[in-house]
């Protein structure tokens, strides 16, 4: 298997502010879970201590955890950098909680979307097929489509179900609501649970749109997960989440 090269854009530090010192990377906040014996041991990593290692703790229920704050980045400007129907990419100047600040740190608005995973009468949940641009190959998706200003993402996420595939359900429910990238995109996906699909008409492509509907049951869907056959993250998060409930 051939292996592309990952670029990674990482901020620049107005060094102004960082004391001098040379910065090698921006203090994070969280656990790293290592196994400890029957139970699991947290290491808590927090801002640079030069005095000695970072504190352990044992690790326990997300509700009952202390966490430590973490205050919000200020908007110091904002400079409009590119701006088409579905974009717009903006460079903020911030400035970070501890007072230092990054003064080229981009993001990237664009519509939320909403997508579904299908169940059909006959037990098999319909995926579509159809090439992307940004990663240069044919990818296996969910029904999904871009939001409407305004729109319902329920009635968003019907209308790409029936655009896409021809398909209808009368049975829904929310299944998740996760950020697509909660480092630089402020947009959000809505994936919903249909039951009972059916079609009831041809689908209906925008001109740009290209797309083979395929049908798999439970147990193919997953194992093209495990084969990484699917590479759409969040959609995968939301197959995963449907079989977790028992909604496939």
């Amino acid at each position: 298997m051939e292996h592309r090269p990952v670029m990674v854009s990482i901020p620049r530090v107005n060094r102004a502010h960082t004391g001098g010192d040379r910065l090698m990377a921006l203090p994070l906040a969280g656990a790293v879970a290592r196994p400890g014996g029957s139970s699991t041991e947290a290491l808590r990593v927090g801002p640079a201590d030069r005095s000695g290692p970072a504190p352990r703790g044992r690790a326990t229920p997300s509700g009952s955890m202390s966490h430590r704050q973490l205050a919000p980045w200020r908007v110091i400007s904002r400079t409009p950098l590119l701006e088409r129907a579905f974009l717009r990419v903006h460079q903020d100047h911030v400035q970070l909680g501890d007072g230092r600040e990054i003064d080229d740190f981009c993001v990237v608005e664009s519509p939320d979307w909403a997508a579904v995973v299908c169940l059909t009468e006959d037990d098999r949940v319909p995926l579509v097929r159809q090439y992307r641009h940004g990663l240069g190959q044919v990818s296996w998706e969910l029904p999904a489509g871009a939001l409407e200003p305004g729109e319902d993402p329920l009635v968003g996420a019907r209308r790409e179900l029936l655009e896409e595939t021809g398909f209808e359900a009368p049975t829904w429910e929310p299944l998740l609501v996760a950020s697509i990238d909660p480092a630089r995109q402020v947009s959000r996906a809505h994936f919903f649970a249909a039951r009972g699909g059916r079609v009831v008409r041809a689908p209906s492509l925008d001109a740009t749109e290209e797309l083979e509907t395929v049908l798999f049951d439970r147990a193919e869907l997953l194992a093209m997960i495990d084969r990484g056959e699917l590479v759409h993250g969040i959609h995968i998060a939301a197959i995963l989440a449907a079989a977790r409930r028992g909604l496939l």
